[in-house]
Order: C-alpha cells, then sequence, then structure tokens
C-alpha cells in the first residue's frame, strides 16, 4: 500500500509485483543459465529469483522484498542477483532488523 502511495505522489514509477528474474552467468565457460539439479530434473532447471516489488526511484531500478524471517538461502539468491544485475536489493519487514542491507 506505502508504495501505492509513493506511485501516486510521483516519488517512484513504474511500479511492480512478483517480478521474476531468470539467473543467468553471461561470460565465462559456464555462460548459461544457472541450474538446478534433483532426482525430477537430473539435466537441471533454470533458476529463477522472484522480487516482491520493482520500480523506479530516482532514476534506478528498485528490487524490494519483503522478508518476514531470513534464511541463508534467501540472502545467498539476494546476492547472486545483485551479483548478475548489478542491483541492491531492499529488505523491508522483520527480517530488514537482522539484515545490513537498507531498510524503510
Amino acid at each position: 500500500m506505502e508504495l501505492k502511495l509513493l506511485e501516486r505522489a510521483g516519488k517512484i514509477a513504474g511500479l511492480d509485483r512478483q517480478v521474476r528474474l531468470p539467473l543467468v552467468i553471461f561470460e565465462g565457460p559456464t555462460k548459461g543459465p544457472i541450474k538446478i539439479r534433483n532426482k525430477g530434473f537430473p539435466q537441471g532447471r533454470p533458476c529463477f529469483y522472484t522480487a516482491d516489488f520493482s520500480y523506479i526511484e530516482n532514476g534506478k531500478r528498485v528490487l524490494e522484498e519483503h522478508k518476514g524471517h531470513d534464511t541463508p538461502e534467501s540472502r545467498l539468491r539476494r546476492a547472486v542477483v545483485e551479483a548478475i544485475y548489478g542491483i541492491e536489493i531492499v529488505v523491508t519487514g522483520a527480517a530488514a532488523v537482522n539484515t545490513p542491507r537498507m531498510q524503510r
């Protein structure tokens, strides 16, 4: 609700929910999608990261994730997305208190 109000006020633009980003290595010998292999997918299936919110603020794309509880796996996924796309992910909610990320 807060982000919709900020968009209406002109503080942010292009608000979108549940934005899916492919996890892909763009250079090097392992160039291509990062894959998860398991019993059901022996050849692997492509990995994706889904941001809770995406918007433009001060001319920069922002990805925001609202977390009640953070896990090591979630922190790793965010780190991979930040490395691939060069976008810092803003963590909000109760988990934001325990992360070094920007808080709202």
